[in-house]
């Protein structure tokens, strides 16, 4: 008997096989997931910031908001209880605590040079009327000086809150592009990954599946109707050797039917 030494086994050829096809899928699925767990992140430092910068804003206005209020009851002589003063004081620390929150954030950015020139101009006004240098009971002073300040303050908040929203808007082209990153690899390593199943199984149809159809059309033929059992299969692994142990069979049998 003819022993066929094989070179690499049906087992293993399918074994290298899956274990490219598992290192693709699983290098596509870690680049993915850290492209993800990147996007996730800078998403998240984009969506914090603007959370952060409209609660900065709505402080800031709460806080001229409070001012206002304290400077509309000593004008219109509606401090009964005397607290205006400490609402105003209030309001000012109020603003000054935020403002330097929103500085600290953007030092460097120039979002807030709007509300910082309000500002002074709004913290001159209120230092006016502290020193008492105005007649805050002028009604076109008030009209005309302080609301014209305040209008400009609240205005330069709300352009830098506005400023925020247009800020996400510009950012979302970002997002988009990381998001198409941390698909690609995937997408891409999957396409590979389904011409390397169909050449897979185009070379196991062709070495392994049609061989063994081949093997078992010939020994049937010789089963039935006597032909001769001439196979040919190529390659050096359990394919051939079954082959061979057939033929030998077939002749060993054919053999013992003409002694």
């Amino acid at each position: 008997m003819r022993h066929v030494k094989t070179v690499t086994g049906i087992r293993k050829k399918i074994l290298y096989g899956f274990v490219i096809l598992g290192s693709l899928l699983f290098f596509s699925g870690m680049i993915s997931f850290f492209e993800l767990a990147k996007l996730s992140r800078s998403t998240r430092t984009i969506m914090d910031g603007s959370i952060q910068d409209v609660e900065l804003s709505k402080r800031m206005l709460d806080a001229v908001q409070e001012q206002n209020t304290a400077l509309l009851q000593i004008v219109s002589h509606a401090d009964s209880a005397g607290r205006a003063d400490t609402l105003l004081m209030e309001g000012r620390r109020s603003f000054e605590e935020a403002f330097r929150d929103a500085l600290r954030i953007h030092e460097n950015t120039g979002k807030l040079t709007g509300v910082s020139l309000a500002k002074d101009n709004y913290d001159q006004i209120v230092n006016q009327i502290y020193a008492d240098t105005v007649d805050i009971a002028n009604i076109g002073w008030f009209t005309n000086v302080y609301k014209t300040s305040y209008y400009d303050l609240t205005l330069a908040i709300k352009n830098f809150m506005i400023d925020t929203q247009y800020a996400i808007d510009r950012n979302t082209d970002r997002i988009r592009e990381n998001a198409y990153r941390a698909l690609m690899p995937g997408i891409i390593t999957l396409g590979v990954a389904i011409i390397l199943i169909i050449v897979f199984f185009a070379l196991i149809d062709l070495y392994y599946i049609k061989p063994v159809l081949k093997i078992t059309q010939g020994l049937r033929n010789y089963l039935v109707s006597k032909i001769p059992f001439n196979v040919r299969v190529e390659g050096h692994d359990e394919i051939a050797e079954l082959r061979d142990l057939v033929e030998e069979m077939v002749d060993a049998a054919r053999r013992k039917e003409q002694q």
